[in-house]
């Protein structure tokens, strides 16, 4: 069984959102469409949050976001679910 990780950087306030699903915090649907399709994206589940500091979005995983507190958020990848799926 391999397991790996990959991580990636958004906004910080996405972390509630990616980590619990839990969107109740945010005022603003296209925001949460935004993070939907970033969370869609993501090769495996976001077991961990790092806070980053303060970015230009242009050196981060959602360029389309304005500059702010940004944080990595680590994705665990099991590289045999499919073939277990399969077995």
């Amino acid at each position: 069984m391999s397991i790996r990780t990959e991580s990636f950087i958004a906004p910080a306030h996405w972390a509630t959102a990616l980590m619990y699903g839990d969107y109740s915090g945010l005022d603003d649907d296209n925001e949460a469409k935004r993070i939907e399709r970033f969370e869609a994206s993501l090769p495996g589940a976001v077991t961990d949050v790092v806070d980053v500091g303060f970015m230009l979005a242009f050196g981060t995983d959602t360029p389309d976001q304005l500059a702010g507190d940004y944080a990595e958020y680590t994705c665990l990848i099991n590289d045999n679910a499919a073939e277990e799926n399969y077995a």
